[in-house]
């Protein structure tokens, strides 16, 4: 079974990537746009297609989204051995996380859907998470397994680090209650610690409201338009590892050690020379190939075959001739 993470799908751009409209011809910077929406042109609002550049705090959270995926879901909650997953660069845009587990293997496409849906949150009741005979309810403590403890932890963790009542009305809290957890929330924490959820008017017709808004800020997959058929096709084709993308030049590899691994530098499937001589129609500044890059704008330059070719499968650049072997 495969699981697929796309930067792009997760939303994480960067200020440096470009955007181009190809209904209106609109094209930019996105870090020039204030709250730019993947996927929509800011000015004649149709389908925007974003080309993204290396960005070490975007490849950061793609880890972390891997890392919780890998830690979390499938060894914390399912119990499969670290030894029956394997993480791959895709090539492009994110990773691919493989489990061999043989538990695994003979699950049909609705079964598959079941565990996509567990790690998306989709579908999740959290009215089963409480006991709603006793008062105050009880709920979920922070050492449950599971969804349970997710949210339980989740709590904490904002109620420890908010500032002001406004990062819980952000969860469907009402502002009055919201102000009257932050005035006691170090009572409202223990309280949580021993599954004593004490705010949760269960005669409220949205009283679980805010528990689900939390599922859906846990969950790395929730909320996002991503490819989940990579998950749950069993005909589905993957990019093999140790081949070139096409749509980049680099290796689609396996990966051995998640943190240490930098794709543009590790992933360079492709020599130094010959050098190339292109028109690069606009780049910002990156590194590649341990090297930095840019920012160039309507510029002839003579550059390495590597990042030549990267900046060609993106179609920021066009290629003249080669000048020297």
């Amino acid at each position: 079974m495969i699981f697929e993470f796309d930067a792009d799908e997760l939303g994480l751009f960067s200020p440096n990537d470009l955007w181009y409209c190809p209904n209106c011809g609109s094209r930019g910077v996105v870090g020039e746009l204030r709250g730019f929406r993947a996927g929509v042109c800011p000015n004649c609002g149709g389908p925007a297609k974003v080309t993204m550049f290396p960005d070490p705090g975007r490849e950061e959270r793609l880890k972390e989204e891997v890392d919780t995926l890998v830690k979390d879901f499938l060894m914390g909650d399912f119990g499969i051995s670290r030894t029956e997953i394997s993480l791959n660069f895709s090539g492009n845009r994110g990773y691919h996380i493989h489990v061999r587990s043989p538990s695994l293997r003979e699950l049909d496409k609705e079964a598959r859907q079941e565990i996509v849906d567990y790690v998306t949150g989709r579908g999740i009741d959290v009215r089963y998470f409480f006991d709603v005979s006793r008062v105050p309810p009880r709920g979920p403590k922070p050492t449950d397994g599971g969804w349970k403890g997710r949210v339980a932890r989740k709590l904490v963790e904002i109620l420890s680090g908010a500032k002001d009542a406004s990062e819980l009305v952000r969860f469907g809290v009402s502002p009055a209650l919201a102000r009257r957890i932050m005035r006691e929330r170090g009572h409202v924490v223990e309280l949580i610690k021993k599954g004593v959820w004490p705010f949760i008017d269960t005669k409220a017709d949205d009283a679980f409201a805010s528990v689900s808004a939390l599922v859906r800020s846990i969950s790395p997959y929730m909320g996002k338009e991503i490819d989940t058929n990579t998950s749950v096709d069993i005909h589905r084709l993957i990019r093999v590892p140790d081949t070139i993308h096409g749509g980049t030049g680099l290796l689609a590899k396996r990966i051995r050690d998640l943190w240490s691994f930098d794709p543009y530098r590790d992933a360079v499937a492709l020599p130094e020379r010959p050098y190339l001589n292109l028109h690069v129609e606009y780049i910002p500044e990156f590194e590649f190939a341990g090297e930095v890059w840019g920012p160039l704008e309507d510029k002839n330059v003579e550059l390495p075959l590597h990042v030549s070719v990267y900046l060609l499968s993106k179609g920021v650049a066009s290629w003249r001739l080669t000048t020297q072997g």
